[in-house]
């Protein structure tokens, strides 16, 4: 052909030709644009970036790949424009490209050319450059598909062409990106095509300039038009490098205001239309003959008819070149109608609409989603529904569809449309028309359009199920892209009809929402029954729709197939799940409903433990968003757990998730029990797995708190607490809580001595480690958990042991020498509960000791300072102000006052009183510092005028009399004390206050006046006191006289006041004056007024030192009493004060010596002798002065002790005046004798009679008693006799125990053991010692029996225990909460152990009791833990070992050994029998048979206590024993009787840890392989099928799963599963299993493997052994018809294999012939056999063992049959003696892939039988190579190989 040859080709020829080539050019450029892409985002390294290009585009694209073609412009246009056309609107387009305005809406009525136009733009404006070109993004909007009249397919055209202008912009890509997210998270089509907008917002910024153009927005309808156009007018006016175009109709509204409308007139398009009209009739052959002219003529004529329209003349020229001549095309130019609908009926006309094939393509054009390939139409023609089959159309397709529907429609590119849409939308108008569906010829038009689509869709499904041959297993995912594109390659019309046969049926008359669908026969015929349809259009409706739309398809799908297949569909299914994975997708929406329907379908259709199944329940439960009641979440936890289980074990992560959460679901519908069972278990799986401590236990521990029964959480309790004190530091706070927990249990229980062990024992622990630990944490848990057992013993009514715990807490705390705030707040606490308590005169002291360090630090106004001020006033207010006032009590109201203070600034009632008892107290007690600070504090809030001293004082309205006392009694205290200046101040104001009413109440002025006086001589204000002295003066002689004895008191006062002023010198010169004149010189003596004045000139004397002159003032004095004082009638007080003054000057500050000291005594004694007698109480005290005087000289000592013991001998000395001096004689004369080691009787009977009366007085545990006893028992020890050693030890006893029984106190007992300690230290008692003596009280104190005499008969009270710590802290040392802790301790274990040995309780309880017992004594160095273990020997002999006498007695020692070291370690049952294996391992290896054998029997019988072997670890440890005494792994005991006696417990004890394994479910995978081969061993060795059997299916289901196992142990695992079956009598399990195995053994090792043989040489023996001798016959047939076979390999087996598998197998044949009788098997007759005799002799016929073997040809085997005896041989007897096991040296035995060397025509030669009469079938390439869905390469020995080999007979467990 030459080059310049045109040749015109067809659409449909020019798409065959080129469209392959096109559709690579269009795939080549968006791969070069996803690839740019990658790079760039690469490059960027976005973080997080979700999807990739492709995703990205295939979301934006439509997802029809014709509409995708049809989009993207690889399908020529549906607009066709004319050569030289659309030129006139150049200008206009350049000034709208140049211009301001943005937005342009090219208007025109129909069919006038805008879209045609509109393309012309897009066509220049992207190929113009310079100011005018722009980057057009340009969307057409075709009414032909239906799917892109929505305004988000808009958006995502254009934003799928800015994706290929802006590669590697990531803003634009990451905006794009959050779309998609949005549309998985279920986002609706208008809330996608926001985000769109603001994508390609941000991607018209990134570019130069940019144009958009939108063709057909008026198909858009009217109010989604509008909202597009102010869109984009808003775009426009944002960009200003953006122009838009938006095509349309004349718009109803008014446009956007920023907008330009440019509409198209007749006038602007009637050329254009004059070139289309000439254009088109020159393609008309009939026409080209004519001149141009002619042409051109006609052209305009039809331009000019036209009006303007487009579509007129398109169909004017159709009509018109039918015409054959000009005359007639003439006429009929003429003759045109005008009116555009009848001129297309005129068209119409043209047709037969009566035809078939007419009006089926009509009508699926007119329904269809969008434009139909010719392809297409030819499938449609070609699919008969109602015999369901493909009617081969031979003919053209584009012919006869162009022929059948005329100038109607147009076929370019092999795609069908209408020549214009003017015929289109006629035609639909037409359609509608149609009433009914009868077809009727009342009707204009032959259909309907909803009977179009009903057609469409039968035809649709039809042809689904005639083509659709490719299958897709049920899964529980989306098919990918690619497989799409796979399959719709295979068969044109399947994606149309996949993607849109449910959207033709809601179209249909069949749909019928919402009430039942109308179904026809032909729909329920022709709908698939497939999955692979199903998964097919799932994947086309979710990504085709938005999720709403998609799930609606979906509900439809489902119920359709539903009412057509039922539940028992897997196409049901399928759908269902399609349904369920869009619906999940959908935001607060429950997909649940539809997974578990989906789940229920699965579980029936497909099995229990398939993937999807469990998919499905899994998907269902997480979807499950808030916990209701309803079955169907507990039915698919439960199925979901029983899955997990099996598959992965009972503590696998996923099973205990659901077990969680099925958990959690019981609770949320309060199925309580449920929840708790489940709890339980889940605690146990956790504690087993993590421990008790884990943070995942520790959560399901909280759970069981609120869920578990009493008696549950009690138990589960015990196990925590035992956990905790094994594993956890004392100071753990997981310790704690736990402690917490078990203590309250038991209280709540009323098991009251449990409770206090448990906390009395972590007391004891956390005490001790306070001790050695300066942890703040730790201290502060020993006060939380002191405080607890406090609060229990407060409940208890155990008052007084609460009260001593907290105050030797309290003790501890003081000790310290550190101040912390911490210390403080549980000193604190402590008062606080001491205060609670009712023991106020504790919580005082506590009290007072914080607000001591509250004023030492200065924080007296803290809020803390002011609440312990509050407390200290209620607990000392009761006390304080109704008793005598003591020291202690005193502070106390101090402590109150100043309380006050500081918490308010005014005084109430409360104060005032808490005032005067203060100053009363402090008054008794000469504390005048104190009153005159407590009283300068109340004045000061409530009168402090008064202490300012103003002359205008006045009272007060409130409290006056109270202030004044108040007031007084501190110029009291000032005057005794010469204090301080402002004491004057303050009673001057009182004189002020006072001096207005002195007329009026002259003697109240007169004492007060007389006290300011005082005052002003305390604090020497001279001239104040003058002329108070004169104020007083004057009224006294206004009132009295100036003769009045108050008048001379005044003198003598004033003297005293110069005194108190410090006016000395005046003083003493005024008292000079007095004594001078009152002194008698001759006797030098005074009177008895000048006494006052010379003892105040000795004070004076004293004050300067002057001691020479106070020395001779005092001598007068002393000579006046002993000259007159009888007279005189002077006080024992002066006497003692001038006889002690005097002796002190005469010691201390003069020369003078002892004997002129002592004469002075001497000279006092007498004088009261002579003036008094020698029985006066004045005597008996100047008889001690010289006594104690004596003491200083050694040579006087002996004259004071008589004197002392005259004192104590006179009749005076027990008056009650004389108590102080007797007293003071008595402890004196003690101390002489102590000093002087005086031990004679007086001395015992002094101290034995001072004891026994203080006794008698204040109690025995008064500090004085002890102190008499502490001399006492030093004098008996001094005397140093057995005799009065023995009377020591026996009175410090006798004394201690009367304290234990009398003694109430628990602060005195513990004072008195600490003083009872000192003494026993010190004067070494040894008969018994202090620490025997501990012994035995402790003894008696615990166990109420003891060596002590005096307490034999009877109970100590638990208070004694404070006495008890108290001599043990004074003897040894130690903290007294440690002490008292672990008494208590031994004392609740004691009580807890006896009384659960009298109450006959468990073992176990007993045993764990008892050895906390031994333990804690053996760790205190208390030989008697022996005894206790000896008791738990006999009891542990008793309860495990009982009376078997083949039991070895140290076997039970050594084993009771064991015990007691593991019994308080964690898991210690697991601990024992591990120790227990290697003690019987070491046993039997030793040749200690009875030993070993012994100590298996006794780990037996003690786990029975313990829960038996219910753990995993138990029962892996309890098979070792097992295979021990089975002799593997040890030495053989060579004699019969022991072995039998190790192999019966061997096989007894297996069966009970097997059962234990079921009962915990355990799945014995998880043990080594090799022990499971020996625990095979033992189970076939003492046949218990039962178990074997158990495990043998366990193995064997688990063979999938190990990969790492040999393939050879597997097979053999199969065997032995077969063997035992067939022992147990399952034969018919057996055997199926058997042919199951030897069937893939051929596949994949070959027929001739050793290990094949083997197996078929098994199950011909077990044929055999049931008389199945035909069948076994078949075994050998088969064999010698491969050995025979063209396809044995040569190199699988050699010439002599070959030659000994022959002899073998026709021997066996020949055997089994005879055996039945010498006949057949079935039809077969000898012929067969002896063929296949003759060639398998040929074959070996060379070989030696053939040769030798002399075998008879087949057909004389029948003359045997009459002297046939059977051997035997070849006949099933079970497994050999010890050959259970099944474990070998896979390395020994090679095997070839049989299946990679198998042909793909593979055949088994001559015989085709095979396994049960069924023949091996051909097997495909792919079949050969794959092995479980998995391409295979190299030899397949792996255990899957042999098993499971995809395409082979499937292997069955159980029979099932």
């Amino acid at each position: 052909m030459a080059s310049n040859t045109i040749v015109k080709i067809k659409s449909g020829e020019f798409e065959r030709r080129f469209g392959r080539l096109i559709e690579h050019f269009y795939d080549a450029r968006a791969k070069a644009s996803d690839t740019m892409w990658t790079i760039s985002i690469e490059s960027v390294k976005a973080e997080g970036r979700p999807y990739d290009t492709a995703v990205v585009r295939r979301f934006l694209a439509p997802q029809d790949t014709v509409v995708q073609a049809l989009m993207s412009g690889r399908i020529s246009s549906r607009h066709r424009r004319a050569e030289f056309t659309c030129e006139w609107a150049t200008k206009r387009v350049n000034d709208f490209a140049r211009g301001k305005n943005s937005l342009l809406i090219l208007s025109g009525k129909e069919y006038s050319g805008k879209s045609v136009l509109a393309g012309w733009i897009a066509e220049r404006i992207s190929n113009t450059r310079g100011r005018l070109g722009h980057d057009v993004l340009f969307h057409d909007i075709d009414p032909a598909i239906k799917e892109q009249t929505h305004p988000l397919s808009i958006v995502k055209g254009l934003a799928l062409q800015a994706l290929d202008r802006l590669v590697g912009d990531e803003e634009y890509f990451r905006a794009l990106c959050s779309v998609i997210r949005a549309d998985t998270e279920g986002k609706r089509p208008q809330e996608l095509a926001e985000l769109l907008w603001v994508a390609l917002d941000k991607a018209i910024a990134k570019m130069d300039k940019a144009m958009l153009i939108i063709d057909g927005c008026e198909l858009l309808g009217d109010d989604e038009q509008y909202s597009l156009l102010n869109r984009l007018s808003g775009l426009s006016a944002k960009h200003s490098n953006l122009k838009t175009i938006a095509v349309s109709r004349p718009l109803m509204k008014a446009p956007p205001r920023e907008s330009k409308v440019w509409t198209i007139e007749k006038e602007d398009t009637s050329r254009d239309i004059e070139s289309f009209a000439h254009e088109r009739l020159s393609e008309y052959s009939s026409l080209r003959a004519l001149p141009n002219s002619q042409i051109h003529e006609f052209a305009a004529r039809i331009a000019t008819s036209s009006n303007g329209s487009f579509a007129w003349a398109d169909v004017a020229i159709e009509v018109v070149a039918q015409e054959k001549t000009l005359t007639n095309i003439s006429k009929t130019l003429d003759s045109l109608p005008k009116n555009l609908k009848d001129l297309i009926n005129r068209l119409v006309s043209t047709i037969d609409l009566g035809d078939k094939d007419t009006r089926a393509i009509l009508a699926w054009m007119l329904a269809a989603q969008r434009p139909l390939f010719v392809d297409e139409v030819k499938n449609l023609l070609q699919i008969d529904c109602s015999a369901l089959q493909i009617t081969e159309r031979f003919n053209n397709p584009e012919e006869d569809i162009q022929r059948a529907c005329g100038a109607l429609i147009n076929i370019t590119d092999g795609i069908l449309r209408f020549r214009t849409l003017a015929i289109r939308h006629h035609l639909v108008e037409l359609a509608a028309g149609v009433k009914d569906f009868s077809n009727s010829s009342k009707n204009a038009f032959p259909f309907h359009i909803a009977e179009a689509s009903y057609d469409l869709c039968l035809r649709s499904l039809a042809y689904i199920k005639l083509v659709l041959d490719r299958t897709y297993p049920i899964a529980v995912e989306f098919l990918t892209q690619e497989q799409l594109i796979e399959v719709f390659n295979e068969h044109s019309f399947l994606e149309y009809a996949s993607r849109y046969w449910a959207n033709h049926f809601r179209a249909s008359p069949m749909h019928q929402y919402p009430k039942d669908h109308k179904l026809t026969g032909t729909f329920k015929a022709v709908l698939p029954d497939l999955v692979s349809l199903a998964r097919i259009e799932g994947t086309c409706l979710r990504a085709q729709y938005d999720l709403h739309e998609s799930c609606d398809l979906l509900l439809l799908c489902v119920k359709l197939r539903r009412m057509v297949f039922g539940d028992e569909s897997q196409s049901v299914l399928q759908t269902t799940i399609n349904l369920a994975m869009t619906r999940q997708r959908l935001l607060n929406q429950q997909s649940n409903i539809y997974y578990h329907e989906a789940f229920k379908l699965a579980r029936k259709l497909l099995s229990a433990d398939n993937e999807t199944t469990l998919t499905c329940a899994q998907r269902y439960i997480d979807s499950v968003r808030t916990m209701t009641k309803a079955t169907e979440t507990e039915e698919t936890l439960t199925y979901i757990i029983e899955v997990q289980r099996k598959e992965y074990g009972v503590s696998h992560e996923r099973t205990i998730s659901y077990m969680r959460k099925l958990a959690e679901y019981y609770l949320a519908i309060k199925e309580t029990t449920k929840a708790s069972s489940l709890y339980i278990e889940l605690y146990e799986i956790l504690t087993s797995k993590y421990g008790h401590h884990h943070a995942e236990t520790e959560a399901v521990y909280q759970k069981l708190t609120t869920t578990a029964t009493k008696d549950q959480l009690t138990q589960i309790n015990k196990k925590q607490q035992t956990s905790a004190e094994k594993t956890l530091e004392v100071s753990d706070t997981r310790r704690v809580d736990s402690t917490k927990d078990v203590f309250k249990q038991y209280e709540q229980d009323k098991n009251v001595e449990k409770a206090e062990e448990v906390m009395v024992n972590y007391w004891r622990e956390i005490s001790e480690k306070s001790r050695t630990s300066r942890d703040v944490k730790v201290q502060e848990q020993q006060v939380d958990v002191t405080m607890e057992y406090v609060q229990f013993l407060q409940r208890q009514n155990r008052k007084e042991e609460a009260t001593t715990i907290l105050n030797g807490l309290y003790l501890e705390l003081e000790k310290s020498t550190s101040y912390s705030d911490t210390k403080i707040s549980w000193i604190q606490r402590i008062g606080n509960e001491l205060k609670s308590m009712g023991s106020t005169s504790a919580a005082r002291g506590v009290f007072s000791y914080l607000w001591s360090y509250y004023r030492s630090t200065g924080q007296q106004t803290t809020k803390e300072a002011q609440t312990v001020a509050k407390s200290l006033s209620e607990s000392a207010s009761s006390t304080a102000m109704t008793t005598s006032s003591t020291d202690e009590q005193v502070e106390v109201l101090r402590e109150i006052l100043e309380t006050s203070t500081l918490t308010s600034q005014t005084v109430d009632q409360t104060t005032v009183n808490t005032t005067q008892q203060l100053i009363s107290a402090y008054s008794q007690q000469e504390r005048h510092e104190e009153i005159i600070e407590v009283t300068r504090d109340v004045l000061q809030r409530a009168w402090p005028s008064v202490l300012t001293g103003q002359k205008d004082t006045r009272l007060t309205q409130s409290y006056s009399s109270e202030m004044v006392s108040i007031a007084k009694q501190l110029a009291t205290s000032y005057m005794r004390l010469s204090y301080v200046e402002e004491a004057s101040t303050v009673l001057y104001g009182i004189f002020a206050a006072y001096r207005e009413q002195a007329k009026q109440h002259t003697e109240t002025f007169v004492t007060f006046s007389n006290e300011l006086i005082r005052h002003y001589q305390t604090v020497y204000r001279h001239s104040d006191a003058l002329n108070i002295y004169q104020s007083l003066y004057e009224t006294l002689v206004s009132v009295y006289g100036a003769t009045h004895q108050q008048t001379i008191n005044v003198a003598y006062e004033k003297a005293d006041y110069e005194l108190k002023q410090n006016r000395r010198k005046q003083a003493l010169a005024s008292y000079e004056k007095i004594y001078t004149s009152l002194k008698d010189s001759k006797s030098g003596t005074c009177s008895k007024e000048a006494i006052h004045a010379a003892q105040s000139m000795c004070s004076i004397y004293e004050k300067e030192q002057n001691w020479q002159a106070a020395q001779s003032v005092y001598l007068v004095l002393w000579q006046t009493f002993l000259q007159k004082g009888q007279d005189y009638n002077l006080g024992v007080e002066f006497v003692d004060k001038v006889f002690d003054r005097y002796l002190y000057i005469l010691e201390n500050k003069t020369s003078v010596d002892f004997n002129t000291r002592r004469q002075l005594a001497v000279d006092y004694r007498q004088t009261c002798i002579k003036y008094y007698g020698q029985e006066n109480e004045r005597t008996i005290s100047a008889t001690l002065k010289l006594a104690q005087l004596n003491e200083k000289d050694e040579k006087y000592k002996a004259d004071a002790i008589s004197m002392y013991e005259a004192i104590l001998s006179s009749n005076k000395s027990t008056a009650a005046s004389m108590f102080s001096v007797a007293a003071t004689a008595r402890r004196r004369l003690a101390h002489l004798y102590s000093q002087m080691s005086v031990t004679h009787e007086r001395a015992q009977n002094l101290y034995t009679d001072e004891f026994e009366v203080v006794r008698n007085k204040s109690g025995v545990s008064h500090s004085d008693a002890l102190f008499w006893l502490g001399l006492l028992i030093t004098c008996l020890k001094k005397r140093n006799t057995q005799q009065d050693n023995k009377a020591a030890s026996e009175r410090l006893q006798a004394v201690s125990t009367e304290i234990l029984l009398q003694e109430t106190d628990t602060s005195k007992l513990y004072e008195a053991s600490k003083t009872i300690a000192k003494i026993y230290k010190q004067q070494n008692i040894t008969e018994p010692n202090a620490n025997e003596f501990l012994t035995q009280l402790r003894n008696h104190a615990i166990l109420g029996e003891s060596t002590i005499a005096s307490l034999k008969g009877k109970t100590l009270h638990r208070r004694s225990f404070t006495f008890i710590v108290g001599f043990e802290e004074g003897i040894n040392g130690g903290q007294f909460s440690v002490i008292m802790s672990e008494l208590m301790t031994e004392s609740i274990l004691v009580t807890t152990y006896n009384k659960q040995r009298k109450s006959n309780a468990s073992f176990d309880v007993i045993l764990s009791t008892g050895n906390r017992l031994r333990v804690f004594l053996k760790n205190k160095g208390r030989e008697d833990y022996t005894t206790i273990e000896r008791q738990l020997f006999d009891i542990f002999v008793e309860n495990v070992v009982g009376k078997n006498s083949q039991i070895d007695n140290s076997a039970s020692r050594q084993f009771f050994d064991i015990v007691l070291a593991e019994l308080d370690k964690d898991a210690h049952d697991l601990n024992v029998l591990r120790i227990t294996l290697d003690a019987v391992t070491r046993a039997l290896n030793e040749n200690q048979f009875n030993r070993g054998y012994s100590l298996a029997f006794i780990a037996d019988k003690y786990m029975h206590h313990f829960d038996g072997f219910r753990s995993q670890s138990k029962i892996e440890l309890a098979f070792q024993i097992c295979l021990r005494l089975s002799g593997r792994g040890t030495r053989k005991a060579g004699d019969a009787n022991i072995e039998q006696k190790m192999a019966q417990l061997s096989g007894a004890l297996l069966h009970e840890v097997l059962q234990a394994a079921k009962a915990i479910r355990l799945s014995l995978i998880s043990l080594p392989l090799s022990d499971l081969n020996l625990l095979v061993g033992i189970l076939g060795q003492t046949k218990n099928y039962t178990d074997l059997e158990w495990i043998l299916t366990d193995l064997w289901s688990a063979r999938h799963t190990q990969s790492s196992w040999p393939a050879t142990t597997v097979v053999a695992i199969g065997r032995r599963l077969v063997e035992c079956r067939f022992s147990m009598g399952e034969r018919s399990s057996a055997l199926h299993l058997l042919e199951d195995i030897c069937y893939n053994l051929r596949r994949v090792w070959g027929p001739l493997d050793k290990t094949t043989l083997e197996m078929e040489q098994l199950r011909s023996a077990m044929y055999t052994s049931l008389n199945q001798h035909g069948r076994a016959m078949g075994v050998h047939e088969d064999i010698l018809a491969h050995l025979s076979s063209d396809e044995l390999d040569m190199d699988q087996v050699s010439g002599k294999e070959e030659a000994d598998i022959a002899v073998r197998h026709v021997q066996q044949l020949r055997l089994a012939f005879l055996r039945n009788g010498a006949k057949w098997p079935g039809d077969k007759d000898g012929g067969v056999y002896d063929e296949l005799y003759h060639i398998v002799a040929e074959q070996v016929s060379d070989q030696d063992a053939w040769k030798n073997a002399k075998i008879e040809d087949v057909n004389k085997w029948g003359g045997a049959v009459k002297g046939f005896k059977d051997d035997g041989s070849g006949v099933w007897r079970g497994v050999p003696e010890g050959q259970w096991e099944f474990m070998a040296d896979d390395g020994k035995v090679k095997h070839v892939n049989a299946m990679k060397r198998r042909s793909a025509r593979y055949s088994s030669g001559y015989f085709m039988n095979g396994v049960n009469g069924k023949g091996n079938g051909a097997v495909t390439r792919d079949e050969m190579m794959t092995v479980e869905g998995r391409k295979v390469s190299g030899p397949v020995t792996r255990v899957e190989d042999v098993v499971n080999v995809q395409g082979a007979r499937p292997v069955q467990v159980n029979g099932s």
